[in-house]
């Protein structure tokens, strides 16, 4: 949320010309790349697919997330929810958050913020804005999209989809459920933490993060993206650790996992 009142309100009536994003009918279908934002009723948002540069974003809000300001009028609801989307820091465009078959074009690329406000025919107004800190996700160049990803499911073996290449990206996600143990939350925020690791050819290791905190003092999983800079052994591994002293690894029994990148 940027700011409450006469801002606000400008916001609400932007144009699309106004910045980096648009809004795009998909309801009869679209050729364009599309990804996905999930805000569920319980606080948590899970991303499926990329956010890229000129590809289109559809975004899935539960009306429950913001219950206030409901009443309805001739037989309507005389609310509404609408959403809010800024790449790059760029003015804000606005969409019927509870519009599946709409979409939002992303036309530049960085940093994408998104929060929400219901309002209703008599004044009132509420935010979704993860406490005024809003939403924040990549979307990617184009041209920087990796075209390999290695997934971590819940169990068993890392699958890999596509070649590792130097010079590119790999898109790794990893199931927090394979480290279930430290956890724990203290006034509604998780107290732990689930960090990767990625090392090149026995290089000092890049962290990455796998998960994000949600409202309800938990954490959902969130895509992360390791360059490539060179060709050898990529190894990964992964650690959970809490306020309280707790760690423990997914290091596949301290070997780490290994993947050949070319």
């Amino acid at each position: 949320m940027r700011t409450i009142g006469a801002l606000s309100m400008a916001l609400v009536l932007c144009s699309v010309a106004c910045g980096g994003t648009e809004e795009t009918d998909v309801s009869e279908g679209n050729l364009q790349s599309t990804a996905d934002l999930t805000f569920a009723a319980d606080g948590s948002v899970r991303a499926t697919g990329d956010l890229v540069e000129g590809g289109l974003l559809k975004v899935h809000y539960d009306a429950a997330r913001l219950p206030g300001c409901r009443g309805d009028f001739q037989g309507r609801p005389g609310w509404t929810i609408t959403g809010f989307a800024s790449v790059g820091g760029a003015q804000a465009q606005t969409f019927d958050a509870l519009d599946a078959s709409k979409a939002v074009k992303l036309t530049g690329n960085g940093d994408l913020a998104l929060w929400f406000q219901v309002t209703s025919r008599w004044g009132c107004s509420e935010y979704d804005s993860k406490l005024g800190a809003n939403y924040h996700f990549t979307v990617q160049k184009r041209e920087s999209v990796p075209g390999a990803s290695i997934v971590f499911d819940a169990s068993g073996n890392p699958t890999q989809t596509g070649e590792l290449k130097a010079g590119g990206k790999v898109k790794i996600h990893y199931a927090q459920d394979r480290l279930a143990t430290c956890r724990g939350s203290q006034g509604g925020y998780p107290q732990w933490s689930l960090t990767g690791y990625a090392s090149l050819n026995g290089h000092a290791a890049k962290a990455f993060e796998t998960t994000e905190a949600t409202r309800d003092g938990n954490r959902s999983d969130t895509d992360a993206f390791v360059e490539l800079s060179e060709s050898g052994d990529l190894a990964l591994w992964f650690q959970n650790t809490s306020r309280y002293g707790c760690n423990a690894y997914d290091s596949k029994g301290g070997a780490n996992y290994h993947f050949n990148v070319r």
